[in-house]
């Protein structure tokens, strides 16, 4: 297996070192050079930096590029690939995981199935709402009031026995 121009042994080498053709990405303005070093492994440079080697374990950073650090196994393994390209896509949406996407769309799920269950009390009851306590509702994110609302509809005989209730 020949070895890139850049991996002649005469190291340390420069990301100025790099040739168009050779194996780089831009990352911030600053070539950074990353390649398979055999089946397990990579070797990466930064701009006056020195090689890099990094076993099959190790991870790889790029501070103000992404927010999670590249495990050098995402390199070469698809499902680590995927995984890694998933963490920080999430990341990079403020999400720790792809549990807190889930976990934050079953609550908003929640909330919108207890702001219909108000709306129909309410509408079974033939209480009739303001358009102020409509949107009052509709912009209701908290579960104990729209829980307490929905008590309260249950014997309501108007729209303040529900929403002006202490």
């Amino acid at each position: 297996m020949s070895r890139p121009h850049w991996q002649s042994g005469r190291g340390p080498f420069r990301a100025d070192q790099v040739r168009s053709g050779d194996p780089y990405e831009l990352s911030q303005g600053h070539p950074i050079v990353c390649a398979p070093t055999g089946h397990e492994g990579s070797e990466a440079n930064r701009l006056g930096a020195t090689v890099l080697i990094v076993g099959a374990d190790g991870v790889l950073t790029a501070p103000r590029v992404l927010a999670l650090p590249v495990p050098v196994r995402a390199l070469f393994d698809r499902d680590a690939a995927h995984e890694t390209t998933l963490r920080n896509l999430l990341a990079a949406k403020g999400y720790p995981s792809l549990d807190a996407v889930r976990r934050e769309g079953v609550d908003a799920g929640v909330i919108a199935s207890r702001r219909t269950v108000l709306r129909v009390l309410l509408e079974a009851a033939e209480v009739a709402v303001t358009p102020d306590d409509e949107a009052r509702v509709a912009a209701c994110d908290d579960l104990a009031s729209l829980d307490a609302w929905i008590l309260r509809a249950r014997v309501a005989r108007s729209r303040g026995d529900v929403f002006d209730a202490p």
